[in-house]
């Protein structure tokens, strides 16, 4: 099976980094651990069935 590249767009960034912070006001260590598994997790996810995300239908730059 073919693999695709993934890419996170700012805003979808900006808004994990967000409930980052959120979970990190009471629990840091957990804050860091939800960030990485979730993009870890959402970025297999995604590179294997890439038809299951948001296509972005502006310009992304590399």
């Amino acid at each position: 099976m073919e693999e695709y590249r993934v890419k996170m767009m700012p805003q979808a960034d900006a808004e994990l980094e967000e409930i980052g912070y959120f979970i990190a006001l009471d629990k840091p260590q957990a804050a860091k651990r939800f960030t990485t598994e979730w993009v870890a997790a959402l970025t297999t996810l995604l590179s294997r069935f890439p038809e299951s995300g948001t296509v972005h239908k502006g310009e992304i730059s590399a």
